[in-house]
């Protein structure tokens, strides 16, 4: 009978033990593979919420790049030549990479801040007599911005352009009608003529109102007077000098 019983109880204490020896094994195995995995687990979410968050701020950044491109002729000594004038309108650093003439490209590394103008070139767009040269610019975030005056025609060992245009800027916070007074200064006498007048329903911040002045010619000089009732908003004027200059011009605020 005591035999019986110390073989019991040697029994009990061998699967005592075993009970201990696999719970060693499997709280092992919960450090050696579990916790890592959740670890890494984790980590993988942190990284993947980052990388997140970075193409988010890419993408944010992206929206707000606003670049104007200007395009005309170098000058009749490189009648093949274009010249870029470039203006960050954004609130972004911009980073040029690429200038498109058609489908050829030429490499460059320049960068605007904020409001900041610069002319590159002049470039070579081998254009094809007759033909038509697109040009545009690519930045590093993969915006493309086109040349504002549109298509450049070369016809006959010149270049030409659809329309010359005068961009009227205005930045106003209220909701009202606007009226526009476009006047052209007469080169015999310097008087302002008046020559155009629209009425725009502003809708609040910042609205472009796009005149074409091709009639008129160039080089010439044009004034905007903008108007609320008898509130001035704008006054001022630029010069055009196409095609030694863009055929796209900007008043602004």
């Amino acid at each position: 009978m005591l035999s019986k019983m110390n073989m019991l109880n040697r029994s009990q204490r061998r699967r005592g033990i075993s009970s201990v020896i696999g719970m060693i094994i499997f709280i092992s195995i919960l450090f050696t593979a579990v916790i890592p995995m959740y670890i890494n687990m984790n980590q993988a979410d942190a990284v993947y919420a980052q990388r997140e968050a970075e193409v988010r701020r890419l993408d944010d950044q992206r929206s707000r790049e606003d670049l104007l491109v200007y395009t005309y002729p170098t000058g009749i000594d490189h009648p093949r030549e274009l010249t870029v004038e470039l203006f960050n309108k954004g609130a972004e650093d911009i980073s040029i990479v690429r200038i498109w003439f058609n489908e050829n490209y030429i490499s460059v590394a320049k960068t605007l801040k904020p409001f900041e103008s610069m002319i590159l070139g002049s470039f070579d767009a081998n254009p094809t007599d007759p033909g038509t040269t697109d040009v545009s610019c690519t930045t590093n975030r993969g915006n493309i911005f086109t040349n504002e005056g549109g298509s450049l025609n070369f016809k006959g060992g010149f270049w030409d352009i659809d329309a010359l245009l005068v961009n009227v800027l205005v930045s106003y916070n209220q909701n009202a009608i606007i009226d526009y007074t476009l006047y052209m200064k007469s080169p015999a006498t310097g008087d302002w003529i008046q020559i155009e007048t629209a009425k725009i329903q502003h809708k609040g911040g910042e609205s472009i109102k796009p005149f074409d002045v091709t009639t008129y010619g160039s080089p010439n000089t044009f004034r905007c007077l903008v108007t609320k009732g008898s509130t001035v908003i704008l006054d001022d004027s630029v010069d055009m000098s196409w095609p030694s200059g863009s055929n796209v011009v900007w008043i602004l605020p």
